[in-house]
């Protein structure tokens, strides 16, 4: 017969499953952007010397000073 104590342990771990679970399901509010666009206009900013910050490259954001200079559309890129 299982204790008081397996049982609540196994009550944690379920619980903790379907939370991580949920997690997983649920979509992130970062807006994923293009990682290749990212490196062309981070291109543009060095090469041409502008005031802008570069952008991390992993697309996850951009700089806030790109607001009204860069703008995005959905859909397939180019390749």
């Amino acid at each position: 017969m299982k204790t008081l104590s397996d049982q609540l342990t196994r009550k944690r771990l379920l619980a903790l499953l379907a939370f991580s679970l949920m997690a997983l399901a649920t979509p992130t509010m970062a807006q994923v952007y293009n990682t290749g666009d990212i490196a062309v206009i981070n291109n543009i900013i060095d090469k041409n010397g502008l005031k802008l910050t570069k952008a991390a490259t992993n697309g996850y954001s951009v700089p806030t000073d790109w607001t009204n200079i860069v703008s995005w559309s959905t859909g397939q890129t180019g390749g």
